[in-house]
């Protein structure tokens, strides 16, 4: 079985204590590299490397959604991972739109990072139900204000909700 190629972007090692040490103990996984930021000739590198980029949000509040959305756009095979602390819809759906399809909560990453960084490598969508039934209500009650039409198509038959 192929080892599944990972990247782990955090603002520092520290940011999220252990997961890269989490990541690198799995059988499974190939831990690439551990940059602290999006931008640059080390992260290039080793995102053309990575089969799935797993991102901790603190750095998107340095370097920005953009940083996510050209890893997304210039690696089209790179699935990228967000682990959260903030669930705040409209973030969310920022987040979906720039190219994340997949969503972790901080306090579960341990539990189902296993789990979600096969799924995304498969082409799977992964995310909490609860999250995902939050903003269909959101876009409901206002009147479809949210772009729900992303989920679908992010979709295609397979996703995994934990």
């Amino acid at each position: 079985m192929k080892k599944i190629n990972v990247t782990y972007a955090c603002v520092a090692a520290e940011e999220y204590p252990g997961c890269a040490d989490l990541l690198d103990s799995y059988s499974e996984v190939n831990l690439v590299a551990c940059p602290t930021s999006l931008v640059g000739q080390a992260a290039a590198m080793a995102l053309a490397k990575s089969d799935v980029l797993v991102v901790d949000e603190s750095l998107l509040t340095r370097d920005g959604l953009q940083a996510v959305q050209s890893a997304h756009t210039t690696y089209a095979k790179l699935n990228i991972l967000l682990v959260y602390e903030n669930n705040n819809n409209n973030n969310m759906m920022e987040y979906l739109t720039v190219g994340v399809r997949g969503l972790i909560e901080r306090k579960s990453c341990i539990s189902l990072l296993r789990r979600a960084i096969p799924a995304l490598y498969a082409g799977e969508v992964w995310m909490p139900r609860r999250l995902v039934q939050s903003l269909r209500n959101q876009s409901i009650n206002n009147g479809g204000s949210l772009s729900w039409e992303i989920l679908p198509s992010m979709m295609p038959g397979r996703g995994k909700m934990n």
